[in-house]
């Protein structure tokens, strides 16, 4: 277990501040600090206040680790649309290792309704690269009907293809 960085504690405090600013700071810090950071952060996504979980995830997207990437698709059915936004900027910012987390979220049918807008936002910008042949039919499957049927079947083909590849 890791020691607790007084840095990082003052930096994550910012974080729940009501001044903007001082929240900008903080998670410019938390950003820059990097790694160290992220398992607090991923406490944050689960925090009461909006603009907190918010921080996190904007945060997170700075760092861009992939440890982060399953507690951030959870993420994507947070009850607050802008949360959920700014967790699916964080995947996408993890390009292909946000996939597998995500997919393996998808696969459960009864987590699909409330997973599909921030998943659709992921799909729809990581189809853009080079993931465009491989994420097709997720795509298809999250903007079509019945996605409680079609998108865990799309999600467990890609997620073979890609522990394949």
């Amino acid at each position: 277990m890791s020691q607790p960085n007084p840095s990082v504690d003052e930096h994550l405090k910012a974080l729940s501040s009501p001044d903007p600013v001082a929240r900008a700071k903080g998670r410019k810090e938390l950003v820059r600090i990097g790694e160290p950071a992220v398992a607090a952060l991923v406490e944050l996504l689960k925090h009461p206040q909006q603009h907190v979980r918010w921080e996190a995830c904007k945060t997170l997207e700075g760092i861009a680790h992939p440890s982060a990437a399953g507690p951030l698709a959870d993420t994507l059915a947070d009850s607050d649309k802008d949360v959920c936004w700014v967790a699916g900027e964080a995947l996408i910012a993890l390009r292909r290792d946000g996939l597998e987390p995500l997919l393996v979220a998808l696969m459960d049918k009864d987590r699909v309704p409330s997973l599909q807008p921030g998943s659709h936002h992921v799909a729809h910008e990581l189809v853009k690269g080079e993931l465009a042949e491989i994420l097709g039919p997720l795509l298809v499957a999250l903007s079509g009907p019945d996605v409680d049927l079609t998108v865990p079947v799309a999600a467990e083909k890609i997620l073979q293809q890609l522990r394949s590849a």
